[in-house]
């Protein structure tokens, strides 16, 4: 009779240790869930927020950045009334006096307003392009071919053209204007950085002793010309 007991406690312990462990593994699941939901949930805030930024590139500025300089600058440039109640936020990508400059707005269309009139740019130092996660970087490292990182003089974060998903019927009005100047802006990001890699490595080697001038591609020796005139007199 003692054997039964013992048999039915030990099954008994055996039910409770397996209930507890169903009971964990659907709590774990359940956590799971939450979390990744939480997640994604917090990219989509993530994503929404950088929608409402630009990068400005090249542009000469002073000392400290302020609002009102960038209101200023954006009127100037791009004949675009802007507030500095309309910028949430901005920093400086860098310490050198032209690094890029990061905007953030409070309005989505203010920032849309800014990114569509960027093209009166096209032909000057200045370029304004579209913030980017990094999943959109991959996005258009993989379609353009190229690896943002690699570019020079710029890191990764701030590389950014990309033609963003409309999300509302007024953005979905004004995406196929979008998408051009978003691709032209990221094209002449890039071609300005090139150009600014090339003159550098020209620049390495110049020496101010021998009157060296760098052009668009050559090395012009002003002595060397100097010998050469003498010679043929």
């Amino acid at each position: 009779m003692s054997g039964d007991n013992s048999e039915n406690t030990l099954q008994k312990i055996l039910n409770e240790v397996i209930a507890s462990k169903n009971e964990l593994k659907t709590y774990i699941a359940a956590s799971e869930a939450k979390l990744m939901s939480e997640i994604q949930s917090l990219k989509s805030k993530i994503k929404l927020e950088q929608k409402k930024n630009i990068i400005i590139f090249g542009l000469e500025k002073p000392l400290e950045v302020s609002p009102a300089f960038i209101c200023e600058e954006i009127r100037r440039l791009l004949q675009v009334e802007l507030k500095e109640s309309d910028i949430s936020d901005l920093y400086q990508l860098g310490k050198k006096n032209n690094s890029p400059i990061k905007v953030e707005f409070i309005s989505y269309f203010k920032k849309k307003e800014v990114i569509l009139n960027a093209r009166k740019l096209k032909g000057s130092q200045i370029s304004i392009a579209n913030d980017l996660t990094p999943q959109q970087r991959e996005q258009l490292e993989s379609s353009e071919g190229t690896t943002l990182g690699d570019t020079p003089h710029l890191e990764k974060e701030e590389i950014n053209a990309w033609n963003e998903d409309s999300s509302t019927e007024e953005e979905i009005s004004d995406s196929k204007s979008e998408d051009a100047v978003f691709v032209e802006n990221n094209k002449i990001a890039s071609q300005k950085s090139s150009e600014t890699l090339e003159i550098n490595k020209l620049s390495k080697y110049s020496n101010p002793t021998t009157h060296k001038q760098v052009t668009a591609g050559t090395t012009v020796t002003k002595r060397m010309k100097l010998r050469k005139d003498s010679a043929v007199n």
